[in-house]
């Protein structure tokens, strides 16, 4: 008798859990987890996603050096802000990549300073003029800075290089609507060689 009432009950119970399954068991919420109950070998690999982590949730000290790499930043990522004066040496560039102004500055063999005095003609409107300083040691295919001295002759200077050995030519444009005629003008110069 005891095996047929012990049927009828498995019976019973098995139809329930079949019929309503959600009502047969209990669910478990958040309510219901102990603090810090849920640790690290309890989460399958690759179950904690993105959405999953709140928002400032990473931060330094859980990222282990050497951690993120080029892949892992945005574009623009990091800006010249971000990085600390003097530490970007040329080991840390790309070959061929940037010309540094050091790498440049090796490649110049000569430096020549000088000055001199133009009297240009009158220029007319809207047109360049151009007149030649004799400097000692220039050569076709150095390179030429120069800047007037005379801040008052209206003049733009256009161009300087070196057209003929110890000549520099020095074009200026009148950028007026009507014709000047500039008074002598002193130009400072530098010529180097690359």
């Amino acid at each position: 008798m005891h095996k047929q009432l012990a049927l009828i009950l498995l019976a019973a119970l098995s139809s329930t859990i079949f019929m309503n399954p959600a009502q047969s068991f209990a669910q478990i919420g958040t309510s219901n987890i102990a603090n810090n109950a849920v640790t690290s070998p309890k989460i399958r690999d690759g179950e904690v996603k993105t959405p999953d982590i709140a928002n400032n949730a990473v931060d330094t000290s859980k990222i282990s050096n050497g951690a993120v790499e080029t892949n892992d930043l945005a574009d623009d990522a990091v800006t010249s802000q971000k990085i600390d004066d003097g530490s970007i040496t040329i080991a840390d560039l790309s070959p061929g990549i940037v010309n540094t102004e050091t790498e440049k500055l090796k490649a110049v063999s000569q430096i020549i300073f000088n000055s001199c005095s133009i009297d240009f003609p009158s220029i007319p409107a809207q047109q360049i003029s151009f007149a030649f300083c004799p400097v000692i040691g220039a050569k076709t295919g150095d390179k030429v800075i120069v800047t007037s001295q005379d801040e008052a002759s209206g003049l733009v200077t256009q161009s300087a290089s070196v057209n003929a050995t110890d000549l520099v030519r020095i074009s200026v444009r009148n950028p007026n609507f009507i014709a000047t005629d500039p008074p002598k003008i002193s130009w400072a110069m530098i010529i180097f060689r690359t």
